[in-house]
């Protein structure tokens, strides 16, 4: 800290040889120095009913004022004296004294720039100018400030003491303890020197110097609350709760109004897991300081780890009220917000806290990895590789590299990043964690379990850990298991929306659609979908009566998963409703063929007014929909007609057998490296006597080779503008063999013969264990037997060709 003398500047009666009230003045100031504030006031006081405008009088009553606690009034009295005599540099020292005192710093600083300007030679105006400087958090500027008092005074030790508390501010530690080295060597008495030199070395986080110093200061005095309580500090740090406490209390004892103690001591009792009682204590300070930021801060810390989420966004709040510059606390209002799954404001909290301090890495963290959530993929590289040039051995910052790579498909780059976080930190959870995850995604599969282990060895209640496990069971068809960890993640979190989604995936994969589909609507929750979107109507349950009513039915994921579910539009027309269908553009002509709709509508077009909204994906739950219920009729869409006539002619009129393939889907969809399938596994159909069609709008730059070596294979990239010109030119084929892609849902719904190729862990939709699909009558269903093997599959699908397939 530094020490501001409580004594006023020196003041030097104003020499009036006829003023009969000089002798009174006099008086006044000899009992004032002896520590008589009450006598010298009564005789200031005396002078002023007799001379109300008696400079000395009011200068030194008002300094008295603010000796004892009346900060306002004494301003105000200095002020009045200057406004007599502006011209003396002492008054202005002591106003500028007053004023830091009760926080107005710029005030302050501009009335020891007075006194400067006044008497440019006056050290002490220059130190009083420095702390003001260092209190606007001016560090660099209040050390010139001190340098210079030093050099009109070499012997200043306050000065160097402020000089070794503005240095240390500024990260230039090693100059601080010069400074602070000689304080001591000039008063080697000096506490509050002893006491700064302990803050340099607990900056440096060598803590055991930082307590030597604090003994020492203590040892000089030990009524002195700021070094116990900065001693609890370092044994905070230092992981020595227990004494820090201790030593908290001992400051409070001395002055039970310590807030920064008080907010100490709640900073203790968190990391000892103590949460309500330190709760107490940051309420403790509150109830002293009202406006302390600080503490508001660390209060809403504390009422988050006890998930008392609303009440810590509250106190952030309050924190960011009294300080809208506080960086910390915005990004801890953002940390909140994410675990509120309100991933778009915590982004915008944490982008403010770096507008505030652009090398505030630990805001930088938060934000890529809150970036990642939202799938701004890019951006969160861009902010992670920031913190990871000027810090390449932040764990937290690989760790979030690693998710923003993961996210991006790319699981051997990702793992590389989370290895690096564990040669730092060989037992972080977190980061086992993260590594079983990339491992499960490239299929080593028996490392990650392993990975999983030793995270749950090191934190055994870390929810995240068993959801993830669960996911590597699904992922190899132990959906049991799988579901044995989501139970566990979710008895340690009930509110982890990713676990209850694992959970859908894995029961409607099962077939048990009563569960499954309750638990599917926890897709809102996920960062990754945002919240359901809002409308002016309410939501349809289910329950309520449509007869008569328009219901707005809206697309929400995939066009694969539009085509599935947009099936329910008959039902609900059955109902009496008036169905109007918002899809994706390339969706909208066939769509049109659906039975029941009354108008589709393309994304990003006005809506009609409607009395209900429900999504497409919901039906399933709302309609209450069960294995054995699915609505599944052969066929529910048909190609326009008027597509018919070209598609007839440029497959149709085709020789021999006519298959369709479609061999890969979109590239960014999360499973797609399990689901697509090279191009070239498809030659064992490339026989005589048969006509092969393309039948995707994109094709894979490894697909291209093999593509251009095979002229029999007819590219129709060109010609598929939308899925009615797919769906027409699927009905021309004999058979369409196809991965789990939009194709196949087209294919499916207009009933045309089909093989779905998939993978070992595929979509729910396809179930397990079975060669149909209760969605898709005309599918048949082929399986990998063995993970990323799909050589039985075009195996099964080659035989049953050559011994005529019965087509479904």
């Amino acid at each position: 800290m530094n020490k501001r003398s409580t004594s006023p500047a020196r003041s030097r009666p104003h020499a009036q040889a006829a003023d009969p009230l000089a002798g009174f003045v006099s008086r006044a100031l000899s009992l004032h120095r002896q520590g008589e504030l009450g006598e010298a006031e009564k005789l200031y006081t005396y002078v002023l009913t007799h001379n109300a405008r008696h400079f000395d009088a009011l200068h030194m009553l008002g300094v008295t004022h603010m000796q004892s606690a009346r900060e306002s009034s004494g301003i105000d009295l200095i002020g009045q004296a200057l406004a007599i005599q502006p011209s003396r540099a002492d008054a202005w020292i002591n106003l500028g004294n007053g004023q830091t005192r009760i926080g107005q710093h710029e005030d302050a600083l501009h009335s020891f720039g007075e006194a400067i300007r006044l008497q440019p030679n006056n050290a002490h105006a220059h130190y009083n100018c420095g702390l003001a400087l260092a209190s606007l958090q001016r560090h660099v500027a209040a050390a010139d400030s001190h340098t210079r008092a030093l050099a009109l005074d070499p012997r200043h030790a306050d000065a160097f003491n402020g000089l070794g508390n503005a240095l240390r501010a500024a990260g230039r530690f090693n100059e601080a303890l010069s400074a602070l080295d000689k304080a001591i060597a000039i008063r080697p008495d000096f506490a509050e020197a002893f006491n700064n030199r302990g803050l340099v070395f607990a900056a440096q986080e060598q803590f055991d110097a930082a307590l030597h110093s604090y003994d020492q200061a203590l040892a000089l005095r030990n009524i002195y609350p700021e070094a116990h309580n900065n001693r609890g500090n370092a044994l905070r740090a230092a992981g020595r709760v227990a004494e820090s406490l201790t030593a908290f209390d001992t400051a409070i004892t001395l002055r039970p109004s310590y807030a920064e103690a008080f907010n100490n001591r709640g900073n203790a009792l968190h990391a000892a897991g103590d949460l309500k009682e330190a709760l107490a204590a940051f309420d403790a300070a509150l109830a002293i300081r009202p406006r302390y930021a600080e503490a508001l801060n660390n209060r809403g810390l504390a009422l988050n780890a006890l998930r008392r989420y609303d009440a810590a966004l509250h106190s952030y709040e309050q924190a960011l009220d009294i300080r809208p510059e506080y960086a910390e606390a915005l990004s801890n209002l953002g940390l909140t917000l994410s675990t509120l799954d309100q991933p778009a404001a915590a982004a915008r909290c944490f982008e403010r806290a770096l507008v505030l301090n652009p090398e505030f890495f630990a805001a930088r963290i938060n934000l890529g990895k809150t970036l990642v959530d939202l799938n701004r993929l890019d951006e969160a590289i861009k902010t992670t590789s920031h913190v990871l040039a000027a810090q390449p051995d932040n764990a937290a910052a690989l760790n979030n590299m690693g998710h923003a790579l993961s996210a991006q498909n790319k699981p051997e780059q990702a793992l590389r990043f989370y290895e690096q976080a564990l040669a730092l930190r060989p037992g972080d959870a977190e980061s086992l964690n993260n590594r079983g995850s990339a491992l499960a995604s490239l299929q080593r599969y028996d490392q990650a379990m392993q990975s999983f282990e030793q995270a749950l060895t090191q934190a055994p209640a870390h929810a995240r850990t068993f959801s993830n496990r669960g996911l590597a069971f699904a992922e190899q068809n132990q959906h049991r298991e799988a579901l044995d960890n989501y139970a566990n993640a979710l008895s340690l979190d009930p509110g982890y929306a990713s676990a209850h989604w694992n959970k859908a995936l894995s029961l409607l994969s099962l077939g048990h659609f009563n569960e499954g589909l309750a638990e599917y609507e926890w897709r809102w929750r996920l960062p990754s979908f945002g919240a359901a979107r809002s409308f002016a109507c309410p939501r349809w349950h289910g329950t309520e009566d449509i007869a008569g009513k328009r219901i707005l039915l809206w697309a929400e994921q995939g066009l694969g998963d539009t085509v599935q579910f947009c099936r329910y539009v008959t039902l609900l027309a059955a109902r009496g409703a008036e169905v109007v269908l918002e899809v994706q553009a390339p969706l909208v002509a066939l769509l049109q063929s659906l039975s029941g709709v009354s108008a589709v509508i393309t994304q990003g077009e006005p809506l009609p007014g409607a009395d209900f909204e429900c999504s497409l994906l919901s039906l399933p739950f709302v309609l209450g929909t069960r294995l054995e219920t699915i609505p599944a009729s052969r066929a529910y869409l048909s190609a326009p007609p008027d597509k018919l006539p070209y598609w007839q002619k440029c497959i149709g009129q085709q020789r021999g057998l006519k298959i369709g393939i479609a061999c890969s889907g979109n590239a960014q969809q999360a499973n797609d490296r399990n689901r697509s399938m090279p191009l070239e596994l498809f030659a064992p159909l490339l026989t005589e006597g048969r006509s092969v069609f393309l039948m995707q709008t994109e094709c894979r730059e490894r697909d291209l080779p093999f593509l251009e070596a095979h002229p029999q294979i007819h590219d129709l990239r060109s010609e598929l503008h939308d899925f009615s010109d797919t769906a027409a030119a699927i009905s021309q084929l004999d058979l369409l063999v196809s991965v789990c892609t939009s194709v196949a849902h087209v294919g499916g719904a207009i009933g045309a013969p089909m093989a779905v190729m998939l993978p070992y862990s595929p979509d729910w939709r396809w179930l397990l264990e079975r060669d149909n699909s209760p969605w898709y009558p005309s599918a048949q269903l082929y399986r990998q037997r063995t993970i990323g093997n799909w050589a039985d599959p075009i195996r099964q699908l080659t035989e049953a060709l050559s011994q005529g397939l019965q087509i479904r």
